[in-house]
């Protein structure tokens, strides 16, 4: 056989070993590497839905404070005068006059009360809630003024004996003039002891987080979930307060400026210096999540910056014209909140 024979009868063998049937290719890809995918094809699989923004809770933005403070009347009921107008009582207010230092060591603690009012929001009747974030400027805040209270307290205690002799001839002066001996009756006045007696006491507490209930207390989930309701109620109720409240200070200012410019016999710059202490204290006190809230406190407080130290409102009318405008239709706004 030549040559050529024997290189077609390989072939022929060749041929013989060749499996006739189509190839099945795979398609998986090798080596664990993607397959790639055809731009413009379409999964058949859903695509599941993207997970709900999670909030803050409640306790993780806020703790409550509650303020007791203790303090001697201004004011004593009359007995006798409540018996003869027989329409309501009667009082007698002592300690008259801004310079007495026992009505000075009252309102100082007084103003220990108003001052965690106006930087909170409510929670319960004498119980409100202090943003975590401005905690330590608040608390540095009210203990500063409890010390201011505690040494005018000392410095009236100090002075007792004096601050007694000076009530008791004021009192005595006006049952002469008046014909009505029982008033000069200085058993109504305070003792030294009830002037070191009065104070304050602070009490903090955190708001319970309802993802870390102790186990222990056996809390259906249905307990919890009302729990959790009442949370958000009393984050949207804090919300609606810090609103009001800055509601309330527009609602002056544009009374002021409503006021005509020859009928104004003085202009206070705290028409708008109020605006942007409010924005400021309700920005800080604000624990709500409504994006709307914090909208329209920044709103107010731009507002206030447009105004402050602009000297024409005090005698120009087009500007105390354009700037009560601008404040109604803000406040207009934000009573759609509330």
């Amino acid at each position: 056989m030549n040559m050529q024979a024997q290189l077609a009868a390989a072939i022929a063998a060749a041929e013989e070993t060749l499996d006739s049937s189509p190839r099945n290719l795979s398609t998986a890809p090798a080596n664990d590497v993607d397959a790639p995918t055809i731009p413009w094809s379409t999964p058949d699989v859903d695509e599941p839905p993207a997970p709900a923004p999670q909030l803050k809770s409640l306790g993780s933005k806020a703790v409550t404070v509650k303020l007791f403070t203790s303090t001697v009347g201004l004011s004593k009921l009359d007995h006798v005068e409540t018996a003869n107008y027989a329409a309501g009582n009667v009082h007698t207010h002592i300690f008259k006059g801004s310079d007495n230092l026992v009505r000075i060591a009252v309102n100082k603690y007084r103003a220990v009360g108003a001052y965690l009012n106006a930087h909170t929001v409510p929670w319960d009747k004498g119980v409100r809630m202090v943003n975590i974030v401005k905690y330590q400027d608040i608390m540095a805040g009210l203990r500063q003024l409890i010390a201011e209270a505690e040494a005018a307290k000392y410095e009236a205690t100090r002075n007792m004996g004096a601050i007694l002799a000076e009530e008791a001839q004021r009192l005595q002066g006006i049952a002469n003039a008046t014909g009505k001996p029982h008033i000069a009756d200085v058993s109504k006045l305070p003792t030294v002891e009830d002037v070191e007696a009065m104070g304050v006491q602070v009490s903090m507490m955190p708001i319970p987080d309802p993802d870390n209930v102790d186990p222990r207390l056996g809390n259906t989930e249905a307990e919890t979930a009302d729990y959790v309701k009442r949370l958000n109620e009393k984050a949207a109720e804090g919300g609606k307060h810090c609103i009001s409240e800055c509601i309330s200070t527009m609602e002056k200012s544009s009374e002021s400026l409503g006021v005509p410019v020859g009928d104004l016999k003085r202009y206070h710059k705290s028409v708008i210096g109020n605006l942007a202490d409010v924005a400021s204290r309700m920005d800080g006190a604000n624990i709500s999540d409504d994006p709307a809230v914090k909208q329209n406190i920044d709103a107010l407080a731009t507002l206030a910056d447009k105004y402050d130290g602009d000297d024409t409102l005090s005698h120009n009318q087009t500007a105390r014209d354009t700037a009560k405008l601008d404040i109604d239709a803000l406040m207009s706004k934000m009573q759609g909140l509330v």
